[in-house]
């Protein structure tokens, strides 16, 4: 269905998810947990690439990714002294001196991994560029991470949860444009050199069928939690 005026609604439907552990073997045929490493780029540094926004959407990805598989930890690059460089947080080699796009993702992963139940998702119809994980948490409530890696268009989503809602607010995480290498911002608000962040805006979403609304603009991803 189309909206009045607006793109066409993709619809979301949320199901519990049985995790199945994931595994790796070595060539001694040794079987041991799942631990992945973000690995840098072969070619090195790309400005607007590694230190560009779109890394903090690939960095929701690929935890997610991780999470489905059930592994047991993730390393990521840190420490960079490079502007372009690939890192959730920039030094000096005494102080931090600038926040990555990795450590927003980071950020958004946690506020939906705490404790509660990782759902499917089921995405009708499912566009290339658009992800969508969903959290049930261990007080009933739901929070989801719908991100748009598309640089142009906006996208409008209508999500549906297992149970009935009755509210639903969202944080929008977002940047100039995806190549962007500053002026990351989440709820409004960037995060401080020494971590500190309260979000400014965090709007209400109209609910429609039992369906949350939601708007994704280009190059950004919405936070949204559903009670």
């Amino acid at each position: 269905m189309r909206g009045e005026s607006g793109p066409l609604l993709r619809r979301i439907h949320l199901k519990s998810y049985n995790l199945q552990r994931g595994y790796y073997f070595r060539p001694s045929g040794e079987c041991r947990s799942l631990r992945r490493w973000s690995g840098r780029p072969a070619h090195g540094p790309t400005p607007g690439v590694t230190n560009g926004f779109g890394a903090a959407l690939w960095t929701v990805d690929f935890l997610f990714h991780n999470a489905f598989l059930q592994s047991t930890g993730i390393n990521l690059n840190g420490g960079a002294n490079k502007a372009e460089g690939y890192s959730p947080l920039f030094d000096n080699g005494t102080d931090v001196v600038k926040i990555g796009p990795e450590y927003y993702g980071l950020l958004a992963y946690s506020m939906l991994v705490k404790g509660g139940t990782l759902m499917t998702t089921q995405v009708t119809p499912a566009p290339a560029n658009f992800s969508a994980y969903a959290v049930e948490e261990t007080d009933g409530s739901t929070d989801l991470i719908l991100s748009n890696k598309d640089p142009v268009n906006t996208l409008a989503v209508g999500v549906s949860p297992q149970n009935s809602i009755s509210r639903a607010s969202s944080l929008l995480m977002t940047a100039p444009a995806m190549t962007a290498t500053k002026e990351f911002t989440l709820g409004g608000r960037s995060v401080g050199i020494d971590g500190n962040w309260e979000p400014t805006s965090n709007p209400t979403l109209p609910i429609v069928s039992n369906s949350a609304v939601v708007t994704i603009p280009p190059g950004s991803a919405q936070i949204v939690h559903m009670e």
